[in-house]
């Protein structure tokens, strides 16, 4: 399959629009062999993202701090729009985009752990929970794909790691 993007544990690479910094994984767990782990980075495979404009992500109302996902981009509620959940919000940066597995082969990569809920997201923390922390850039281009190409709402993004290399491309700023 000829994926849009691919990731390949350090790199975002969007043929045609260029390469981002990317992270996966918690700092422990940041390696591709540890993928089948909770928190770990994403395992391989091929995923979906849509790209409608999502709007704001909502709370969940469970009084947790949890945003609800949606299927496509948000804008990640910062500052007085978070209030008192700023600190965790904080941690997502200030967008995000949910990936879905494409097929039953991503979705079943490590079962009988079910492993899911993933997002790209444009924290600069250096690590995730099995997301794909990526440069901040990438959305505003994302957005302008979108405008610009009233054919295509959704894109693909291939995770196939390079083996024995961390997960983590530099997002720490």
């Amino acid at each position: 399959m000829n994926a849009d993007m691919t990731y390949d544990g350090q790199v975002l690479t969007w043929q045609g629009w260029g390469k981002f910094k990317a992270t996966s994984g918690l700092p422990n767990l940041q390696k591709p062999e540890l993928q089948c782990n909770k928190d770990a980075a994403i395992p391989e495979g091929v995923y979906r993202v849509f790209l409608a404009n999502q709007g704001q992500a909502q709370d969940t109302g469970k009084g947790r701090c949890e945003l609800q996902p949606a299927w496509g981009i948000q804008t990640v509620p910062r500052g007085l729009a978070a209030g008192e959940c700023e600190k965790y919000w904080a941690g997502w940066g200030w967008h995000r985009a949910r990936l879905e597995p494409f097929d039953a082969a991503t979705k079943l990569r490590c079962a009988p752990l079910m492993r899911g809920g993933f997002f790209l997201h444009d924290s600069t923390k250096g690590y995730s929970h099995g997301c794909i922390e990526v440069e901040g850039r990438l959305f505003s281009m994302l957005e302008n794909f979108r405008r610009s190409s009233s054919k295509k709402n959704t894109m693909t993004i291939k995770v196939a790691y390079v083996k024995g290399r961390p997960t983590n491309g530099g997002t720490k700023k």
